[in-house]
């Protein structure tokens, strides 16, 4: 019985060396996979706050003549927005 017991303990060793690296294999490819996840949405995450500040940002200047009457001022305003 004793005898037993040692050769399954050593294949279990033999087993787990054997599989430990496919194992790792499988657990670096998970992290990276997460890694890449993790990169893309903090890029993206940024660069739509940087859009968001950008359009926040953004303004548009009109110049009119002096000569503009308040009804075609009113009317340019209307259309412009």
């Amino acid at each position: 019985m004793n005898g037993l017991m040692l050769y399954a303990a050593q294949e279990a060793l033999a087993s787990l060396r054997r599989g430990g690296r496919g194992a790792a294999m499988s657990i670096g490819t998970i992290a990276i996979a997460f890694v890449a996840l993790g990169g893309f949405l903090l890029l993206t995450s940024n660069l739509q706050r940087f859009v968001e500040q950008w359009m926040d940002a953004a303004e548009v200047s009109v110049f009119l003549r002096d000569d503009v009457d308040d009804d075609r001022r009113g009317a340019i305003e209307a259309i412009i927005r």
